[in-house]
């Protein structure tokens, strides 16, 4: 048995068949985001990084920025965040705890993510 869920490419760009994310984006007073996501991509302390589901378990710094989230029909959606904290668990549950999180139609800090308009 494989201890990564299977991984492969589809005419719409990559996929993880078979398992998703649960993302949670909380601020002090206010759910900003819950839901299944295929991959987020954060700002971290040390640059951008990616999280798809088999991810190793970690817990990290963010740094003021916008987090990409791709749903499984390849939509994505952008929220720009405060600093804060990441955690993502061996079950695939991911949380983001920051001071502001605000839904924006692209990506617009220094730390943000790019995605190919082609």
């Amino acid at each position: 048995m494989r201890p990564y869920p299977k991984r492969g490419r589809s005419s719409k760009g990559f996929q993880v068949f078979g398992k998703n994310l649960k993302l949670t984006i909380l601020t002090m007073d206010r759910i900003a985001f819950d839901g299944d996501v295929v991959s987020v991509v954060a700002p971290g302390s040390n640059g951008l990084f990616g999280v798809l589901a088999g991810h190793a378990p970690l817990v990290g710094s963010l740094e003021k920025g916008t987090v990409k989230i791709r749903y499984m029909d390849n939509r994505e959606e952008f929220i720009a965040i405060g600093s804060g904290f990441i955690e993502v668990s061996k079950e695939g549950a991911v949380v983001i705890l920051t001071d502001r999180a605000e839904k924006t139609p692209r990506h617009n800090s220094p730390h943000s993510v790019t995605s190919s308009s082609n």
